[in-house]
Formats: structure tokens, sequence, C-alpha cells
């Protein structure tokens, strides 16, 4: 679905506007990617150089924060996606946008 985020003078839809970050909420997930599109979609880290690499890797909960890498557009859409056999349960999606109002 369309964003529908707030702008100065009312609505967002039809507007240009450029999402700069997102948080994904998740619950006890591992691997996901987001992007503005199926072809542009960033792979969201779970594991960081101070995790013991022979181990496997627990279920995460909470707030991922990510930045989006779109670009301006009138329609704002964020895509998510898990292309492994991993769990992923998404919450909620907070973007945070700018809104061009003309």
């Amino acid at each position: 679905m369309r964003i529908d985020s707030g702008g100065t003078e009312g609505t967002s839809q039809g507007k240009t506007k450029r999402i700069n970050n997102i948080t994904l909420r998740l619950y006890r997930s591992v691997g996901v990617k987001v992007g503005s599109s199926e072809s542009e979609l960033d792979l969201i880290p779970f594991r960081s150089s101070a995790d013991d690499m022979s181990e496997a890797l627990g279920m995460f909960t909470g707030d991922k924060e990510v930045e989006f890498r779109g670009g301006y557009d009138n329609d704002g859409f964020v895509f998510v996606k898990q292309d492994q056999p991993l769990p992923l349960t998404v919450l909620a999606i907070f973007p945070r946008l700018q809104t061009f109002d003309q």
C-alpha cells in the first residue's frame, strides 16, 4: 500500500516524497531484505563481528533501523522480503520520510 503520511498541507498521497530510513519491528526473526523495489533490496545484518561464528544465530525480537536508499517518487513503496528458509514476523514498519508540498 502507498504511504499516507501527513504533510503540512494534508495528505501525502500523490505528492513527491523520499523515504530516508525505516524501522522494522520484528518478532523472533532472522534474515530479512528491505528496499524500494524487488530488484533493489538490501540485506539487514543480524550478526556482528563480535558474535561467535561457530554458533547459530538466535532469533531476534526488537527494532531494526536501516537506511533506505530509495529515491524521490509519488508512491513511497517499501518492499520486505525473506528469501531464506528462516522465520520472519514483521509487526510494524515505521518510515521516516520527507514530503514535498507544492
